[in-house]
């Protein structure tokens, strides 16, 4: 089991955001944006498939996006 850091641009930890079953694996690198209290979006590099990540403080209509 690989454990997964989630980091700002000035490289702080951002917690309360579970990986996603499946991803990331572990020697993955990639750039996260916060868009909302509770959310973050993939933004570099792209790929395919849903790039929200919701905590357990994401607003509703947030947690219907990331589980688009």
């Amino acid at each position: 089991m690989a454990t997964v850091i989630y980091k700002n641009e000035s490289g702080q930890a951002v917690s309360g955001h579970p990986a996603p079953p499946g991803h990331p694996r572990k020697g993955d690198s990639f750039i996260l944006e916060r868009v909302d209290t509770g959310v973050l979006r993939k933004r570099s590099p792209a790929s395919d498939g849903n790039p929200y990540l919701c905590g357990s403080g994401a607003r509703a209509k947030w947690k219907t996006e990331c589980n688009a």
